[in-house]
């Protein structure tokens, strides 16, 4: 089957890297058909059910909208539809039309509603519109004169879908907290998912933990401030989220945890000027790297945060 995503543009490549991070997750046999970044479409060709791709993108965070291709045509005139097939279209349905050439006028998304309809009472059935509670919602993403396409709706994001867990909102708070988006991010990335041991060397307050414990990784933290630690643990309670958190140093992961993780994800310090414990970052960055090498599976993964402009040793 082949799906339509589109994805968030402030980075397109992160956020095709997650895409095929979920992808692995979940164990999709995949071939990416199309990738556009300037549309911030991705086109896939999955062994996937309509049920998985929705539980895919539920625990994502840069998908923007999925759905099923149905197919691609030259135009939204009566002759382009000729050769699509509505009967996918269950009832009651909606159209909408996403004009990024602003080819057409306001009235298109009736014209083309009007095409779905006829077809549904030419084969008997009784058509019906519902813009708010459609059982289908048929997608038009209009690129140029002659590319359009046509996608059978899956799923869009809930809106504050991650607001309970802002930073702000957690009792033990800290100003640089990472927010739950990025942290779910970092995890996706990571391939974290349910029984695998995830870690988060920097934890800090438990931004990661949270969303880890959440999707059911067994969560571990560690952090070298007790104040961090302590303020971890209550915001773990608080979310009903379990982790093991301990005091100790990234640099030497080893002497803290025994065994290996199947991922780590985390946000390291990366201030100019900042040092742990008198360490430059240069240092910290060379040390608990070395360590993760240590500590982490052969062929899994760390996903971590860098800072743009740099400061590691080749």
């Amino acid at each position: 089957m082949k799906y339509f995503f589109r994805l968030d543009g402030s980075n397109f490549d992160l956020s095709f890297y997650e895409l095929k991070a979920l992808l692995d997750i979940y164990d999709i046999n995949h071939r990416v058909l199309k990738k556009d970044e300037e549309y911030r479409i991705v086109i896939a060709d999955c062994e996937a059910s309509e049920k998985e791709i929705k539980r895919l993108c539920v625990r994502s965070t840069l998908i923007k909208f999925s759905g099923k291709l149905i197919g691609k045509i030259h135009g939204l005139e009566l002759e382009d539809f000729e050769d699509v097939n509505w009967g996918f279209v269950e009832i009651p349905f909606a159209v909408r039309v996403e004009d990024f050439g602003k080819i057409y006028d306001k009235q298109i998304e009736g014209r083309v509603a009007s095409v779905i309809w006829w077809d549904l009472e030419e084969r008997g059935r009784i058509p019906r519109v519902n813009l708010d509670m459609p059982k289908t919602l048929v997608y038009f993403f209009v690129t140029s004169p002659n590319d359009v396409y046509v996608v059978d709706y899956i799923w869009r994001p809930a809106k504050g879908r991650f607001k309970e867990r802002e930073p702000h909102k957690r009792p033990g708070f800290h100003p640089a907290s990472l927010k739950p988006k990025f942290a779910r991010l970092l995890i996706n990335l990571s391939r974290g998912d349910i029984d695998k041991k995830l870690l988060d060397c920097f934890c800090g307050v438990g931004g990661v933990l949270i969303e880890s414990s959440l999707l059911g990784c067994k969560t571990y933290g560690l952090d070298m401030d007790a104040k961090m630690i302590a303020m971890s643990k209550k915001n773990l309670k608080h979310y009903n989220a379990a982790g093991e958190v301990k005091q100790g140093d990234a640099r030497a992961i080893e002497k803290s945890f025994k065994g290996k993780f199947d991922c780590i994800a985390t946000d390291p310090p990366y201030g100019r000027s900042s040092s742990l414990g008198k360490i430059a970052m240069n240092d910290l960055y060379d040390s608990f790297l070395t360590s993760c090498w240590k500590v982490l599976k052969k062929g899994s993964y760390l996903a971590m945060i860098y800072p743009h402009y740099g400061f590691m040793r080749n």
